[in-house]
């Protein structure tokens, strides 16, 4: 029995290293639909006006009636993850469930991605326990990442490929293709979200290269550049009313001190981590031990790409709590993975060192992931159930065969996506209406007024 059992274990381990890539793969791809998949059930309920743009310029784009490069309204946050989107968009609906589907289908490659990076620096175990933590993330990073509107996805792609830089810094290439392979991402990166200008250029600085050689290929960095940032270049020179869109600029807040009793007051839930508390403490824990081991490690490379990740963490937290845009949450995407980072670090040194503790530890994130997941999944089917006011409200207005409304931000653009882009809003409040939509409504004169009060959507038909 005993060699029976030697066989079976001995078979199990060579099938695991012969398929060890597809195994990866397939364990974070059930991790991200467990972890994220909730969302799913319920889009349409928690669908806003901000999501309900990309659905919107996706289906005029696919019935080539717009070919637009960046939101409604302003010119600093691309599309290059609605162009991404398209080909799934258009063979399995255009609907805000397939688009969610579509983020957890990204979050999967960019699991995939980080392995794939650490795999090239030689460390694959931490690159695999990476790629699974990233998988799992945490409520309030999930969130964000299935959140259609917000381009997650696509601006941690540019800033994991930081990491790629930093290796192939590492090693000496300095050829003219990589200048141009580099250049090329930064300028992509600018363009999709200009934040992004604050993370990427630290991948030269923890290199301590010789600025010398650097300098000398800086044409074929500059050219990448403007390859990569095409699509703005085009916006700019093909839309005359640029200048009137919104951009966002730096306003130094009044008063610092409220900022840092802000993040004091929400560290954990809003820009670090969040879940159930045996979680969050769990990981914070591994982070401690993997950035007191990171002192000890004798790899050069592994050291430069977790510097090079903390610096454009505290950068991003630096300017955003010297502004006045600190409580917006979905500007702290790059530090909300901090603790994933160096807990998986500090996962894959206690396996080699504490196998005792690695086990307890594995136990109490497989409990609490369990717990906190059948929690996440039990309240998005509950809120799958109800009917959402704005979906009530786009049936009633194509009911009464009402196009053509004035109509508050948060409410116009929400009912438009329900109507399946028939019912036309003019945005008085908050934010630019599309210019398609303000030329529909002022063409044919407003026949209603939206407006949303507290959670329901309102209307008056009175004047109509």
């Amino acid at each position: 029995m005993s060699v029976l059992t030697f066989l079976v274990k001995n078979e199990f381990t060579n099938f695991l290293s012969k398929h060890k890539k597809t195994f990866l793969l397939f364990t974070i791809s059930i991790l991200c639909v467990l972890s994220k998949g909730s969302y799913v059930l319920s889009s349409e309920q928690n669908l806003d006006s901000d999501q309900a743009i990309p659905l919107l310029m996706a289906k005029r784009i696919l019935e080539l009636r717009e070919f637009p490069f960046f939101y409604w309204g302003q010119n600093y946050m691309g599309l290059f993850e609605v162009w991404l989107s398209l080909p799934l968009l258009f063979l399995f609906g255009l609907t805000i469930s397939v688009f969610t589907c579509v983020e957890i289908i990204f979050c999967i490659a960019l699991s995939y991605y980080l392995y794939w990076i650490f795999l090239k620096a030689n460390e694959e175990r931490p690159g695999i326990f990476l790629s699974v933590f990233f998988a799992i993330g945490h409520p309030n990073l999930n969130s964000h990442l299935v959140n259609v509107s917000e381009n997650y996805s696509s601006s941690l792609f540019f800033a994991f490929s930081g990491f790629l830089i930093v290796i192939l810094l590492f090693r000496k290439i300095n050829s003219a293709k990589l200048h141009l392979g580099i250049g090329l991402v930064f300028g992509l990166a600018f363009y999709n979200r200009e934040i992004l200008i604050l993370v990427l250029p630290w991948a030269f600085a923890v290199y301590f290269t010789d600025w010398k050689i650097l300098l000398k290929k800086i044409h074929f960095f500059l050219f990448g550049f403007s390859i990569g940032y095409i699509p703005a270049i085009l916006h700019y020179l093909t839309t005359p009313h640029h200048k009137k869109l919104i951009r966002p600029t730096l306003h130094f807040s009044d008063n610092i001190l409220s900022n840092v009793n802000y993040l004091e007051g929400k560290f954990l839930t809003s820009i670090f981590i969040s879940g159930i508390e045996f979680y969050s403490f769990t990981i914070l824990f591994l982070s401690l031990y993997g950035i007191f081991m990171l002192f000890k490690e004798k790899n050069e490379i592994v050291k430069k790409i977790f510097l090079y990740y903390l610096f454009g963490a505290l950068t991003c937290l630096f300017v955003l709590i010297s502004s006045k845009s600190f409580s917006v949450e979905r500007y702290y995407f790059y530090a909300q993975i901090l603790p994933l980072f160096f807990g998986s670090y500090g996962f894959s040194k206690l396996f080699y060192r504490q196998k005792l503790i690695f086990l307890l530890v594995i136990t109490i994130l497989a409990l609490s992931f369990g717990f906190q997941t059948f929690k996440e999944w039990q309240n998005s089917y509950n809120l799958s159930i109800k009917n959402p006011s704005a979906k009530f409200i786009a049936e009633k207005l194509k009911e009464k065969n009402l196009k053509h409304g004035f109509c508050e931000y948060w409410a116009g653009l929400t009912v438009s996506y329900f109507s399946d882009d028939e019912v036309f809003c003019l945005i008085y409040f908050d934010k630019q209406s599309d210019f398609y939509s303000a030329y529909k409504v002022i063409q044919n004169r407003a026949e209603f007024y939206l407006f949303r009060n507290a959670e329901y959507i309102q209307t008056d038909f009175s004047w109509a």
